[in-house]
């Protein structure tokens, strides 16, 4: 199985949650928008943009345990597998 990355322990450096960083960021990509960008599929992007690093940490997390990865994340095995096909992640587990 190959590596998803390092299994790290990061401590928070200040109280946000998880919404106030990714709220916080969007603010930032809106304002930095140029005013004659189209932004389109912002939906899709965002949630792939989290999605991918999600599951990969949760695959580090788990050692690549399928079974443990579905617990953690709620979701059934079938459903797993079809988003790690989707971003082809699938094969390498």
């Amino acid at each position: 199985m190959p590596k998803y990355g390092p299994k790290v322990h990061i401590s928070p450096s200040s109280s946000l949650t998880l919404r106030d960083h990714i709220s916080r960021m969007m603010h930032i990509y809106y304002q930095s928008a140029n005013n004659n960008m189209k932004i389109e599929g912002m939906y899709d992007l965002v949630m792939s943009e989290v999605e991918i690093p999600l599951l990969e940490a949760t695959l580090v997390y788990t050692n690549g345990n399928m079974s443990q990865a579905c617990e953690v994340l709620g979701l059934t095995r079938d459903a797993l597998r079809k988003k790690l096909q989707r971003y082809g992640m699938y094969p390498q587990i």
